[in-house]
């Protein structure tokens, strides 16, 4: 492993939510929803990629602070965008995929980052991935303390109760949270179960847009959102959650509103039947987490709602 040289990081291992546990060889630390990002600095140069070892420098200009450090770096965190002091998904999808450097320049006063570091990697010269847990996080206090004027950066905190933490990322309907083994190495590219990711199953208001036909019959309602820019946005598929009598009901009453265009700006492009609804109705939806094609993953009716459309936002 070299600096500026991508690697892919560890991940956690998905456990369901019915298995929260506490266990005293584990630490729990919070879920951030947003980009994960490596950090590699060295002699004022620094460098970000992704998880998929992209690069993303051009993406996180603020990030360049760690060029004023002088000894050699490689952290491993999460970059977000904080609204209402939660992350926002949507929001750090705008910053990643932003290209254009007047549009990065606009969106960095608009949608500040904020870099939530969890373990380092190399410090000065010292490779850490054979180093636990515990001892790691050791290392990067002493890089914390030179770290505390800088904006947009911060360190996640560890807690000893992953019952309790997990209650309280469900009050606040965050993402989930992750347990990690206190002696576990840091194991490039692995996903060994050393840290579990337990994710709460987020709720979701969508406007109905439509639904398929498969075997002329109706098979999946057509979702969508509106954004900051007050359009409607397709955000996936779902049919799991709905009887098939609801299911009749719903294209019974909704025969009124039947349009012949796609309401959502970004339509399907499956090979599928498609018939579009006037953006009138709405439900609510439980589902695991956004994509980062912005869809709702694992989406499941949870019913209809009375709530007007444009309040379904992202």
């Amino acid at each position: 492993m070299e600096l500026f040289t991508p690697f892919r990081p560890m991940e956690p291992k998905l456990m369901g939510n019915d298995r929260v546990f506490s266990d005293p060889k584990y630490i729990y630390e919070v879920k951030w929803d947003g980009v994960r990002g490596i950090i590699h600095s060295s002699q004022g140069k620094v460098k970000i990629f992704n998880k998929k070892m992209r690069d993303k420098t051009l993406q996180y200009p603020e990030l360049q602070v760690f060029g004023q450090l002088d000894y050699n770096l490689i952290l491993d965190g999460e970059m977000v965008v904080l609204k209402n002091s939660l992350p926002s998904f949507p929001s750090i999808i705008k910053r990643d995929f932003a290209s254009n450097f007047s549009k990065i320049k606009k969106l960095e006063k608009t949608l500040p980052i904020t870099y939530c570091i969890f373990d380092i990697i190399l410090y000065n010269n010292q490779l850490l991935i054979e180093q636990s847990w515990q001892e790691r996080q050791e290392v990067l206090s002493e890089v914390k303390k030179d770290l505390t004027d800088f904006k947009n950066i911060f360190f996640t905190d560890s807690f000893s109760k992953g019952q309790e933490l997990f209650e309280a990322i469900k009050d606040k309907k965050m993402e989930g949270i992750v347990a990690k083994d206190i002696n576990s190495s840091y194991e490039v590219g692995e996903k060994t179960g050393r840290w579990i990711k337990i994710k709460y199953r987020r709720k979701q208001y969508c406007v109905v847009c439509g639904y398929t036909i498969k075997n002329l019959r109706p098979s999946a309602l057509l979702l969508g959102v509106y954004n900051d820019e007050k359009k409607l946005v397709f955000v996936g598929r779902a049919g799991s959650g709905i009887t098939g009598e609801n299911f009749n009901k719903l294209v019974a009453l909704s025969k009124e509103i039947i349009i012949d265009k796609s309401p959502v700006i970004n339509p399907p492009h499956e090979k599928l039947e498609y018939i579009w609804l006037e953006p009138r109705i709405t439900i609510l939806v439980e589902y695991a987490e956004w994509t980062e094609e912005m869809a709702l993953r694992a989406p499941v009716i949870k019913g209809f709602t009375n709530i007007p459309p444009e309040s379904c936002i992202f």
